[in-house]
């Protein structure tokens, strides 16, 4: 198992052998006319947590992102309009995860408070762009998913989050509540091991989980007055995140390609994210926020169009009506049925997705009006997803209603790891040659799919699915892939493995499978 180590170690050279040197751009004149200064604040801020991931001396998600176009003041550099800043405007800096703003380039750049960082979440999630201390302009809510892959059609956007903002009072217990993209909220208690409510935030009435408490009030690796120290990466705690302006959610959000369970909660400022299935040290990170803010404010259309009907696949109810059309598991349903003779026997029975009579047929009185309303049909974790059906039928009059509705996978329990087979799964966003072979073959891989030069967390899986080592980080290169890595196995025991590629900024995952025979 010792020549594994040195397998990674090949690929950190190989990897690292493709990055090109950071150059720099030169800043805009809006950047410029700023001063020394400001321009010093913004990235005094920055260094203080992610100069130690950028300098190879901690392996973490980062807290704002990665040198951009402006070098440590982010990757775009702006004037936007505000209302109580000179001239009525300011210079913004972007970065992935935030937006820094100098707000009062005049005042003590040595406050605190001298550089802020935007209500970034408040503004996607209800469409208010603020341009003032009290002025807003009127946009749609962001139709861009909160975490995850870009393309993902399942987990929540911005705009779902705008039905989740109601107060609520202090809570204890697990963190089970669930979420989809069209706003419906379900349980999942399987889920309920993983996260438990810790804190209790009086001033937006919301609940912070402990996997998110915990992350908050951390300590690590910090650069200030020139060295590098321990201290807290949040100080004042709600700094960079803001207040928590949701309760915490679990949704299926596709990520590299592959649908995960992943724990969302929104702040004034940020969204967190924990995944279970991320190895210790990356199971929380922060959204790319500041890049979909972006996109938001500069490149979508203002009105976007409406989403598509996630529950159009399900037909029509016969003499018969349904609330809602579709949800999560866990979600009841409420019928309405009409159209028997008054008093007459009627027969009902569920068919399950796969057509199946789930059950046995009951018999009962249809009353005196020949109908029923608000007949409820509670779901839980043992309900198969796909579309449903219940079939009343008149026992004298022949008549049935059949109403109709859709279980999604939003609240459905997370399926279990499969035992390693004979058969080695597809690679995702790679591929390696050979798919197979002794200890000692060496395999040719191949990676593709992330931001160019962005950060690559990696690690390796043993076929009883551990993770083995430590995560390493390398950046991928210029072009966003890279091919025919060498990959040794020797000392590998026999079974399936895996390679892991995490993008630290897009989240994207290449995942290298291949397996050592006997």
């Amino acid at each position: 198992m010792k020549k594994a180590i040195l397998t990674a170690l090949c690929i950190a050279i190989l990897l690292t052998s493709v990055v090109v040197s950071y150059t720099a751009a030169t800043p805009s004149a809006s950047a410029t006319s700023l001063g020394v200064a400001p321009v010093a604040a913004i990235e005094k801020v920055w260094q203080r947590t992610d100069l130690p991931i950028q300098n190879g001396k901690i392996s973490r998600t980062w807290m704002w992102g990665p040198p951009g176009a402006f070098g440590n003041n982010g990757f775009d550099v702006r004037e936007e309009p505000y209302a109580q800043s000179p001239g009525g405007t300011r210079t913004v800096f972007y970065f992935d995860k935030s937006r820094m703003e100098i707000t009062q380039p005049l005042a003590d750049s040595n406050s605190k408070w001298y550089v802020t960082n935007g209500l970034l979440t408040k503004e996607l999630v209800t469409g208010q762009m603020q341009v003032g201390d009290a002025q807003f302009e009127t946009r749609a809510p962001a139709e861009i998913p909160v975490a995850g892959d870009s393309d993902d059609t399942n987990g929540p956007t911005y705009a779902t989050f705008g039905n989740l903002l109601a107060q609520v009072g202090g809570r204890g217990g697990a963190v089970t509540d669930t979420v989809g993209r069209a706003g419906n909220v379900g349980q999942n208690p399987s889920l309920g091991g993983y996260a438990s409510y810790a804190h209790f935030v009086s001033e937006t009435g919301h609940n912070i989980p402990n996997v998110f408490w915990d992350f908050l009030n951390s300590s690590g690796m910090v650069y200030e007055n020139g060295s590098y120290r321990t201290g807290k990466l949040f100080d004042p705690t709600f700094f960079a995140t803001g207040y928590p302006i949701s309760e915490p959610y679990w949704s299926q959000v596709k990520v590299g390609g592959q649908s995960k369970w992943v724990l969302i909660q929104a702040f004034e400022r940020r969204v967190l994210t924990y995944t279970p299935s991320n190895p210790e040290g990356w199971k929380v990170e922060m959204g790319n926020i500041g890049r979909h803010y972006h996109d938001w404010r500069y490149s979508q259309p203002s009105t976007p169009p409406a989403p598509a009907d996630p529950f159009a696949d399900v037909p029509a109810c016969v003499d018969a009506s349904v609330t809602p059309k579709g949800g999560p598991v866990g979600t009841t349903f409420s019928m309405n049925i009409w159209g028997f003779t008054p008093n007459e026997q009627i027969g009902y029975w569920v068919n399950a997705p796969d057509g199946s009579i789930v059950g046995t047929i009951q018999t009962v009185s249809i009353g005196p009006t020949g109908g029923v309303e608000g007949l409820t049909f509670p779901t839980d974790s043992s309900y198969p997803l796909g579309i449903w059906s219940v079939v009343f039928q008149g026992t004298q009059s022949g008549h049935q209603s059949i109403a109709y509705f859709k279980l999604t996978g939003e609240g459905a329990a997370p399926a279990p790891a499969p035992a390693p087979t004979q058969s080695v799964p597809d690679s995702i966003s790679g591929s390696v040659s050979p798919k197979e072979g002794r200890a000692g073959t060496v395999f040719d891989v191949s990676i593709w799919g992330f931001q160019p030069n962005e950060q690559v967390g990696y690690w390796f899986n043993t076929p009883d699915g551990a993770v083995y080592g430590t995560v390493q980080t390398v950046s991928i290169g210029p072009t966003g892939r890279v091919d025919h890595l060498q990959m040794t196995s020797d000392g590998m025991p026999p079974g399936i493995w895996s390679l892991v590629f995490h993008g630290v900024n897009s989240g994207h995952e290449s995942v290298i499978y291949f397996k050592i025979t006997e």
